[in-house]
């Protein structure tokens, strides 16, 4: 019999055989690790969320901004240098409450080309525009709802099973409109847990070993510090492999805390 390798589509729409795709999927992650803590400290407290991040591959530009949307629940939309001089490509994410591409239908005028629907878009500006834009989109998009009081979660997490859960998400990927991201709900022990502060001093990480797993904490360090850095807390987040020196470790991104 003949074999053939099994394929996936990457987001910049090259296929690939699976295997392939692996390698790409652990080298996205370590990227966006990277990333996201001067996504975060880029996009402050303005809401909606335009921020211009210089050389960041165009793969990425859309994970960044479902991140920071789902983090401050408000539309996000992150630019990238282009391959065309002069223009900036971006990628957009939305909340349910706001619909993304009726906001950009109001500001064509300063936007090169786009397309989209209501939760997600792609677009291109030219990059002297960037400001302009940032202000009429601003106005376009009007109030933002407040981030809501109840977290509704999808699933229970044992943090001992973190890694064969973590492993077994990968066969629901790739993740977007119409398939969201699975919300965890877990209690854990951070008894044994090694703390640093990272990235530009508002965000932290605990690793653990029993069991195995790294919990970050975006711009909560502050908060966990005010908290009296507790030993167990119950939390939501979202769940991932994170990989280094081709070992996988799995990955907890806090979204919401609370100390038991």
């Amino acid at each position: 019999p003949t074999l053939y390798p099994i394929e996936e589509w990457t987001p910049d729409g090259e296929k690939v055989p699976k295997i392939t795709f692996m390698l790409f999927q652990k080298e996205q992650v370590e990227k966006v690790k990277e990333i996201m803590p001067k996504a975060l400290t880029m996009a402050g407290d303005k809401k909606p969320i335009v921020i211009y991040l210089p050389s960041c591959k165009e793969g990425l530009i859309g994970i960044i901004a479902g991140q920071l949307t789902e983090k401050y629940h408000c539309p996000s939309i992150v630019f990238t240098d282009s391959g065309m001089s002069g223009v900036l490509k971006g990628s957009g994410r939305s909340i349910d409450e706001i619909h993304l591409k009726n906001a950009l239908d109001k500001v064509r005028d300063d936007i090169v080309g786009y397309g989209g629907h209501a939760g997600a878009a792609g677009l291109s500006i030219k990059k002297e525009m960037l400001s302009k834009f940032r202000d009429d989109f601003t106005k376009a998009v009007g109030d933002i709802p407040n981030i809501p009081e109840d977290i509704y979660y999808d699933l229970e997490l044992n943090p001992y099973l973190a890694a064969c859960t973590a492993e077994e998400l990968r066969a629901f990927a790739p993740f977007g409109q119409g398939n969201p991201k699975i919300l965890f709900h877990m209690t854990v022990d951070l008894t044994n847990g090694s703390y640093r502060v990272i990235g530009d001093g508002t965000h932290f990480m605990i690793n653990l070993e029993q069991p195995m797993l790294t919990l970050m904490g975006f711009g909560l360090k502050d908060r966990y510090e005010a908290d009296g850095k507790p030993k167990k807390i119950e939390c939501v987040g979202y769940l991932s492999l994170s990989w280094y020196n081709d070992k996988a470790t799995p990955q907890f991104q806090i979204i919401d805390y609370l100390a038991v």
